[in-house]
């Protein structure tokens, strides 16, 4: 009876959380992670009954990290709404805005906790097989609820985008239940799940997982996305020999044409043609950030060891845009102190031997977007990753 209610919450917090779809009811989330801490409750609960607390194992050394964590957001966010700050009522709506932001941090690890606690009991299950494919079509169902108009989670020129057709819409990077980017990396990771879990997955399956994530990173026209999902792909193919990842190739390739056979060709041109020119490093969008990856070292060199506060960079510039890279975004915001910080968070929690893994589940948000540790369906989906039942040990 356990396992079965850890299964179905499993797949509730994947297919709400780690898709973005927990956007469309907020409070469903947190019930979610309130009801997965009482789960964490009761299994402890049973061990101790059943068992004693002899059988009862805590990791003292994550406990301490999560405690140093807390202690740091804490201190931050007093810091940020009890001394007058420049930044404090900029952008994002004063003392109730801060509070957020330093609270959608601390929920981002309590996601991730919340998703180990429940799926790793029960991560071998068979079941699970068809759990990322399921993830990926709410990711691309999305897109095209944004480009319909029935959802609109992204800050838009709506008299612009109420002049395209649905084409129009699909070509002007649909985010779905989050940013663009984010999607595309969330995108990925349920990608990494298909292929790499001991849970063999059948070709059908795969091809159409590898299919769907290639659609969704060019929807998004997420430049990092495309990257990665091509070193991994050249990894596969060409260094590790896979015949099996070969095979589902072939099978998504087919069913490339198949589709393209079915959709208008001219739409598809048009939508590479739009990837091609976000490529070019004379496009806008690689203009704008390099000004702000200089404003953020600049941001923190004004501030070096304990930073600016959350945002700073998005806040001096007055809109919703960051440096694009966690690693500054964490020096300008936090300074070495932060840093140091969320380097130990990190390698306490999410750190793994694997280059699959990093690739493809951890440097497409690190290295080209500011969200990694404060997006709650990134942090559900990577968790899954995370305790997936790979060859490293979770």
């Amino acid at each position: 009876m356990l396992n079965k209610l850890l299964i179905l919450f499993s797949f509730l917090l994947a297919l709400v959380g780690g898709t973005g779809l927990y956007s469309l009811f907020p409070l469903l989330m947190n019930l979610s992670h309130l009801a997965g801490f009482l789960v964490f409750l009761w299994v402890v609960l049973q061990q101790y009954r059943y068992t004693g607390a002899e059988s009862i194992k805590f990791e003292y050394d994550k406990c301490l990290v999560f405690f140093l964590y807390t202690c740091f957001l804490l201190a931050y966010c007093l810091r940020e709404i009890l001394v007058s700050s420049e930044y404090q009522f900029n952008a994002f709506g004063g003392t109730e805005g801060t509070l957020r932001q330093y609270a959608d941090l601390f929920r981002g690890i309590v996601g991730f906790l919340i998703v180990g606690v429940t799926y790793r009991a029960v991560g071998n299950s068979k079941i699970f097989i068809i759990l990322p494919l399921l993830c990926l079509v709410i990711l691309l169902a999305g897109l095209f609820l944004e480009s319909y108009g029935i959802i609109d989670f992204n800050v838009r020129d709506h008299k612009k985008y109420e002049s395209l057709t649905t084409e129009g819409n699909l070509l002007q990077r649909p985010g779905g239940f989050l940013n663009a980017n984010m999607t595309a990396a969330i995108a990925l990771i349920w990608l990494y799940i298909t292929f790499e879990s001991k849970s063999k997955a059948p070709v059908i399956i795969k091809g159409l997982a590898l299919l769907i994530t290639l659609a969704v990173c060019l929807l998004t026209q997420s430049r990092a996305a495309i990257l990665f999902l091509t070193l991994y792909v050249v990894y596969k193919l060409i260094v590790l020999r896979n015949i099996s990842f070969l095979v589902s190739v072939i099978f998504a390739g087919l069913l490339i044409l198949l589709a393209a056979h079915y959709f208008e060709l001219d739409f598809v041109k048009e939508l590479l043609d739009k990837f091609s020119s976000r490529a070019d490093s004379g496009e806008g969008s690689a203009q704008e950030r390099s000004h702000v990856i200089v404003l953020a070292i600049n941001s923190f060199f004004d501030a070096p060891i304990i930073g600016n506060g959350i945002f700073s960079v998005s806040k001096t510039i007055g809109r919703g845009v960051s440096s694009h890279n966690e690693l500054l975004e964490v020096l300008a915001n936090f300074g070495l102190i932060g840093f140091f910080m969320m380097s130990l968070l990190y390698w306490a929690f999410y750190h793994k031997s694997s280059f699959t893994y990093t690739s493809l589940c951890i440097l497409p948000t690190l290295l080209f977007s500011h969200n990694f540790f404060e997006t709650i369906g990134y942090q559900s989906a990577l968790a899954f990753a995370y305790f997936t039942d790979t060859n490293e040990e979770a």
